[in-house]
């Protein structure tokens, strides 16, 4: 049976799995339905036009299809409907394959796909002696493989190549913004926070910039919890910020390369897990770690983000002596259980490239509980949780 655990690992990234957690209401979806024989799963998704999407999914190998345009693999759809099979296994009718399930399945399973009850050779002449012989099937042509991965390459250089172009066409944006905000006066910036600064956010969400946008997304609510005098202060830092953001990456290809690495997570990009742990340019450290603290909030794409704090457990420990594990998980699912403050363990984690390296992963570890160490966790964990997070995006 397939779980929301083995979901959430097939997602291609956090903002994705945030994507589907939306379209989980049952209105959402015309059709839900599943094959008892084959266990596939196919279904309709309501999508912005007049027809909807459709998709299919296959548990034997994860294999999975959509008509939707999205470039993420599976996209939010067929995320959607996995989550749902997953939790409410109920909702499906059990019924034989559409004709398009069908024939999607025929072409991944050799006469999975015929109607039910029809044998697989009712219409086929008995089979030769010939043709029972064993196949061989032919290895990959090393030259046409490596013609496929040349232009896969060449795509995802383009692809990023439009992206950087994007979020430099909407950072000059943002710095017309910051100086129109400047210009009408902050001294009523309060009043129009929260429109002014949820459509330049949007703006940058479209440019694919979504660490910018959520910044701008917190600002205003940042600003009213600080007391009236102290607002200008933090508006104009706030502000400031941005357009040191955005003058850092006009100015990106005479930036060191860890600092670029630092500015591009600030924007929005993103690293997965699997490709920072197979990057032999990360910088790993092994050692005793002490869990100092943890810290959960809840962020405006409505991912619950979870920050684990650690520090070494040697003080004459070489490299980093802190380190910040994050985990996001939609709000949906719910909290998942906290590693308590005091825990010590043995591990080589990942870090992050960065001018300030913090952010890590757990490459390999070796638990055991840690005596004594419950009292200085709680001034250890004040202590790492207001040094500046560079890297931690």
């Amino acid at each position: 049976m397939l779980t929301l655990a083995q979901v959430e690992a097939m997602a291609p990234d956090q903002s994705a799995l945030a994507a589907a957690s939306k379209l989980l209401k049952p209105s959402a979806w015309p059709l839900l339905a599943r094959d008892a024989a084959t266990s596939v799963v196919w279904g309709e998704a309501q999508g912005s036009g007049s027809a909807p999407y459709r998709l299919m999914f296959d548990p034997a190998d994860r294999g999975h299809k959509c008509s939707c345009p999205s470039r993420k693999f599976p996209c939010k759809h067929v995320l959607a409907m996995m989550w749902q099979f997953a939790e409410h296994p109920d909702r499906f009718a059990v019924g034989e394959p559409a004709p398009w399930v069908a024939e999607w399945l025929s072409r991944r399973r050799p006469g999975a796909g015929r109607p039910v009850g029809k044998p697989a050779d009712a219409d086929a002449p008995a089979p030769s002696m010939a043709a029972l012989e064993p196949v061989e099937t032919p290895l990959a042509d090393p030259v046409a493989q490596a013609q496929a991965e040349a232009q896969a390459a060449h795509r995802r250089a383009k692809a990023e190549a439009a992206r950087e172009a994007s979020v430099t066409a909407g950072l000059e944006a943002l710095e017309v913004w910051i100086g129109d905000q400047l210009n009408t006066g902050l001294a009523g910036f309060v009043q129009r926070a929260q429109t002014a600064c949820r459509t330049a956010a949007q703006r940058l969400v479209d440019v694919k910039a979504p660490g910018l946008a959520a910044r701008l997304d917190a600002l205003p609510g940042a600003l009213l919890s600080r007391a009236e005098p102290l607002r200008p202060d933090f508006l104009l830092a706030e502000l400031g910020r941005l357009h040191l953001i955005s003058a850092a990456w006009r100015r990106r290809e005479g930036l060191d390369p860890a600092l670029v690495d630092d500015l591009r997570r600030t924007i929005g990009w993103s690293v997965r897990r699997e490709d920072a742990l197979n990057d032999p340019a990360v910088p790993r450290w092994a050692g005793e770690w002490v869990v100092a603290g943890a810290r959960t909030v809840i962020q405006p794409d409505r991912l619950r983000r979870t920050e684990t704090w650690l520090t070494a457990a040697d003080p004459a420990t070489q490299g980093p002596r802190t380190a910040v594990l994050l985990d996001f998980t939609p709000v949906q699912v719910g909290a998942g259980e906290a590693i308590p403050a005091g825990e010590r363990f043995a591990a080589e984690l990942a870090f992050y490239p960065s001018t300030a390296p913090l952010r890590a992963l757990v490459a390999t570890r070796g638990w055991r509980p840690c005596r004594g160490w419950a009292t200085t966790c709680w001034w250890r964990a004040r202590a790492v949780s207001s040094r500046p997070r560079a890297g931690c995006g």
